[in-house]
């Protein structure tokens, strides 16, 4: 089966409907199917069909036409990977195993070293519950919950 008629079968279809539903006019119905078909070309169909239509598409609708075509070149014009960009480089944003047992650690020698107030205004706190609710469960003032807080903070931040 000839490329062409492998991007009629696979791509096309897919184009038709999302052009059909997002597409100002002709002339940007008409670059998209033209960039959708350069895309797929030039990737060699590795990715799914609905990706070409929908990026051919974002692109015919902010004025973007085959290469060469426009006077102006910006970054999509270069680009050698359009489908995810490199995650492998993303710094994993969650603790490891060892911080994480460190952080439980810590976190067990602060609650140790609180009274039984602190702890209850602490939980209470951590639950959502607003100031002057802890305050007319522990019988203070909401003043004293505010500073109580204020304190309990910066013991952990010492910690």
């Amino acid at each position: 089966m000839s490329d062409n008629a492998v991007f009629e079968r696979d791509v096309y279809p897919q184009l038709a409907r999302i052009v059909a539903a997002r597409a100002r006019d002709q002339e940007t119905a008409a670059v998209a199917l033209v960039l959708a078909w350069y895309f797929w070309r030039r990737h060699g169909g590795a990715h799914e069909p609905g990706h070409y239509a929908r990026f051919a598409l974002l692109q015919a609708v902010t004025g973007r036409d085959l290469p060469g075509v426009k006077g102006y070149t910006d970054v999509f014009d270069r680009l050698a990977c359009w489908g995810g960009a490199g995650m492998d480089g993303t710094p994993e944003w969650r603790p490891g195993p060892l911080e994480a047992l460190v952080e439980e650690e810590r976190w067990a020698r602060f609650l140790s070293g609180l009274t039984a107030r602190q702890r209850a205004v602490l939980e209470a706190a951590l639950d959502g519950r607003a100031t002057g609710e802890i305050a007319a469960r522990q019988g203070v003032s909401a003043g004293a919950v505010s500073q109580l807080r204020r304190r309990l903070a910066e013991k952990l931040l010492a910690a």
